[in-house]
C-alpha cells in the first residue's frame, strides 16, 4: 500500500550533484512506484555515455534525446523522475513539468555540490574549464529557475531517508 497517493509524476529538478538520482531512487522505493532517471534512459536509448554524446554529437543532440524521454515518461504512469541538471532550465521542458508533474527542487549549497561532483568524472559540462567556477556560474543561472518548482527541499548533508521523509510530508501538504 502506498503511503502517498501518487496522482501524477514527481519530477526532481536541480543542479548536478544535488541528489536527484539518490533521493529519487529512495523516494520511489518508499512510495512503491517506478523510478526513472532520464540520463540513464538517454544513455540506454542512444547506446553510449552522455560524455560520448557531447563529444561526438554535441550537447544539442543530447538535449533533444532528453526532451523525447521526458515527454514519454511524463505522459506515462505516475512515477518519480530524476531529470538532468539542465532539463528544467529549458523553457519547453519546464512548462511540461510544471503542467504535468509535481516539480521538486533538490537544492544543495555550492560547497556540497562541488564536493559531490568532484567524486566522479562523468559530467561533460565540467570537463572543460574550472569546476568550481562552472558550478558557481550554473548556480547563479539556474537557481532562480529551479525556484519555480512546486516544492523546495534542502538536499545538503544528512541521512537520505530524512530528506525523503520530509519530501513526502511536503507532497502530502501540497495535496491538501
Amino acid at each position: 500500500m502506498e503511503i502517498f497517493d501518487l496522482k501524477k509524476p514527481i519530477a526532481l529538478v536541480g543542479l548536478m550533484g544535488s541528489g536527484k538520482s539518490t533521493i529519487g531512487y529512495r523516494l520511489a522505493k518508499k512510495l512503491r512506484t517506478a523510478f526513472v532517471d532520464t540520463d540513464i534512459m538517454v544513455e540506454e536509448r542512444v547506446g553510449c555515455s552522455i560524455s560520448e554524446m557531447f563529444k561526438y554529437a554535441g550537447e544539442s543532440f543530447f538535449n533533444q534525446k532528453e526532451e523525447e524521454i521526458l515527454l514519454e515518461v511524463i505522459e506515462g504512469k505516475p512515477c518519480v523522475i530524476s531529470t538532468g541538471g539542465g532539463t528544467f532550465a529549458v523553457e519547453k521542458n519546464r512548462k511540461l513539468i510544471l503542467e504535468k508533474a509535481t516539480s521538486v527542487w533538490l537544492k544543495a549549497d555550492y560547497n556540497i555540490i562541488l564536493e559531490r561532483v568532484s567524486r566522479r568524472n562523468t559530467r561533460p559540462v565540467l570537463e572543460t574549464g574550472d569546476k568550481a567556477e562552472t558550478i558557481r556560474k550554473l548556480i547563479d543561472e539556474r537557481y532562480p529557475i529551479y525556484a519555480l518548482a512546486d516544492i523546495h527541499v534542502n538536499s545538503d548533508e544528512g541521512p537520505h531517508m530524512l530528506i525523503v521523509d520530509g519530501l513526502i510530508q511536503k507532497l502530502k501538504n501540497l495535496q491538501k
